[in-house]
């Protein structure tokens, strides 16, 4: 039996080539857009996180998501944000491997990274929409 593939290259170029399809093709189901971007700020006690991530999961299908990292004053920007009611949960900082990297991990409540359990919501509409979220202890 014969295989199309040539000989010693395998499956690296084919799944080379699909991959970013793959990833572009993200985990939508549902209703999402390029034009639903969110976008705020995150702090914790009123002090801006230096990093993490941000992630919505829609109400409705909990497999429609969308994260951002948090960056520099606490800032986030999430694109392809799923329409509708959503949960969020946030990460805090870790440590990083680098040693060139300052940033310092911050221990945010447990909670917060479960969007179930975080208490945290927003409701995303058409279009760029502002939402900041201040975490408490």
């Amino acid at each position: 039996m014969s295989s199309s593939l040539p000989r010693g290259r395998g499956l690296v170029p084919v799944v080379a080539t699909l991959l970013p399809l793959l990833a572009l093709a993200g985990c939508s189901g549902g209703k999402t857009s390029t034009k639903n971007e969110v976008t705020g700020t995150v702090t914790y006690k009123g002090t801006a996180l230096p990093g993490g991530s941000i992630t919505f999961f829609s109400k409705k299908d909990p497999n429609q998501q969308a994260s951002a990292l948090i960056g520099e004053g606490g800032k986030y920007s999430l694109l392809n944000a799923p329409e509708g009611d959503c949960k969020v949960s946030v990460v805090g900082p870790t440590r990083s491997s680098d040693p060139k990297v300052k940033t310092q991990p911050i221990a945010l409540p447990a909670k917060y990274q479960d969007p179930d359990r975080s208490g945290l919501s927003f409701t995303v509409g058409t279009g760029k929409q502002d939402k900041n979220f201040d975490l408490t202890p």
